[in-house]
């Protein structure tokens, strides 16, 4: 386990060395052991020797799938940390058991990416420093220095991750922090900009997308309410951070309410954003450097790359730049074939030109998707895009074949 205690605000070089001499002076386990394990079924799922089923952090365990059984696996008081080098299946014996009656009782805990961690444990691998506090985990008021900063406020102006300061007053939705430059990337903060208040735009919701099973969308109107794949969370300021849970289970996300002003959600991803009325922060670990696209820029400690296109191309900064964020809007679409058998199906049963079927190549049918999405995306029911696929895509081929007859007789 490597624990970066360098960059943090408040946090003096002796501590710092008395904590590393802890870390290594832990006894590190052998995994072979675990390797073969059976797995174990859960519900409708099967889970692999050594998996998590379950976390009841306030209990200090977790439930664990040993060599086909589910088993509780228990924090070790004693030593708390071997855990990060142990593997969860030999932690199957009750405190008490190991260490004397009554000796080390389970008490609160808090869980993170599926681990146990005692009370007052201090979490340092996040760009905010969180300490285990009864069940929860409390923010230290330390922010990692070495983290990026970007933000995003008012109408709205723009300070990059590197510290280019720009504006933009465009409106739909934009990337402004991604892993890498595709359309569906496996993390990002994205910005939906919307004409509001006498403003030319403002941020009008958020969506951070800490993983690809994990989307959580933020309304800056009600900061308070977050909606975690579709279902609604409170966010609260009673009890600090609070992991992400619901019907899909642990998203390996931390929600807080800092002064009940700012929603914080710290992210498994290296990501985490802070969420006010006019404004959003987005912080990105240090081993995301170099990883990132988006309005946010580069992420590199070198602002002049920070007008990175989407394809790779490097402009010019600017105060007022035009085709830089343009090359960032979000299209939700882009690259869409969900709808390519109901367009063939439609379409090409419609797409006769007197009365002989067309030959249509593949990427029309890619094209006539990516408009029914776009519907899709405007509201349009089943019945107007089924209308749609047969009225215009089939006119439209029967234009391509005219052309091509059309062509044919006059090269004859």
């Amino acid at each position: 386990m490597v624990v970066n205690m360098v960059g943090w605000r408040g946090l003096s070089g002796m501590a710092a060395a008395v904590v590393m001499a802890a870390l290594l002076s832990l006894p590190t386990l052998s995994m072979a052991d675990h390797e073969e394990g059976k797995s174990c079924p859960y519900g409708n799922e099967t889970l692999e020797h050594g998996e998590m089923a379950m976390m009841l952090a306030e209990c200090c365990l977790k439930l664990v799938c040993c060599n086909g059984t589910i088993k509780k696996s228990y924090l070790d008081h004693a030593a708390p940390l071997r855990q990060l080098n142990a593997h969860p299946c030999d932690n199957t014996d009750p405190p008490h058991t190991r260490h004397g009656s009554g000796e080390h009782k389970p008490r609160s805990c808090c869980g993170w990416k599926d681990m146990v961690y005692p009370a007052g444990y201090l979490m340092n691998n996040t760009c905010f420093q969180l300490e285990c506090h009864k069940g929860h985990w409390d923010f230290t008021g330390l922010i990692n220095e070495e983290c990026g900063h970007c933000i995003v406020y008012d109408d709205p102006h723009f300070k990059t991750f590197d510290g280019w300061f720009y504006d933009f007053h465009g409106k739909c939705n934009y990337s402004l922090a991604q892993s890498g430059d595709s359309y569906d990337a496996a993390c990002g903060v994205y910005g939906d900009f919307k004409e509001c208040n006498g403003f030319p735009t403002c941020v009008n919701r958020a969506t951070f997308k800490d993983n690809r099973h994990t989307a959580i969308e933020i309304d800056h109107s009600d900061i308070h309410t977050v909606m975690v794949n579709g279902e609604t969370f409170m966010v609260t300021n009673n009890h600090g951070c609070k992991e992400l849970i619901n019907t899909g289970g642990y998203h390996n996300v931390l929600a807080c309410m800092f002064m009940d002003q700012y929603s914080v959600l710290i992210g498994s991803s290296g990501l985490s954003v802070m969420v006010s009325p006019f404004r959003l922060d987005i912080w990105a670990a240090a081993d995301l450097n170099d990883t990132l696209g988006g309005l946010c820029g580069r992420f590199n400690w070198n602002e002049t790359d920070d007008f990175t296109l989407r394809n790779g191309t490097e402009l010019p900064l600017e105060t007022f730049p035009t085709v830089f964020p343009g090359s960032w809007m979000d299209d939700p679409c882009e690259g869409n074939t969900d709808y390519v058998d109901l367009c063939k199906r439609i379409g090409g049963r419609a797409a006769l030109c007197r009365g002989k079927q067309i030959s249509v190549n593949e990427a029309f049918w890619k094209s006539c998707s990516y408009d029914l999405c776009h519907m899709k995306e405007n509201g349009a029911n089943r019945r107007k895009m089924r209308k749609y696929v047969k009225n215009t895509i089939a006119r439209s081929n029967c234009l391509t074949q005219n052309i091509k007859d059309m062509t044919e007789l006059l090269e004859d």
